[in-house]
């Protein structure tokens, strides 16, 4: 969920925020993706 915070609030790109994601333990796919659907799609 940090992921969603860094690119929507902190203005982050999907990439950085992801690599950040992956390096502090993001390891579930279907976190992974939902996140990115939520970022991609907006709310």
């Amino acid at each position: 969920m940090w992921l969603i915070k860094r690119v929507k609030q902190d203005g982050w790109t999907v990439d950085d925020a992801l690599a950040e994601a992956e390096t502090i333990g993001l390891r579930s796919e279907g976190l992974r993706e939902f996140a990115l659907a939520y970022v991609r799609d907006g709310a």
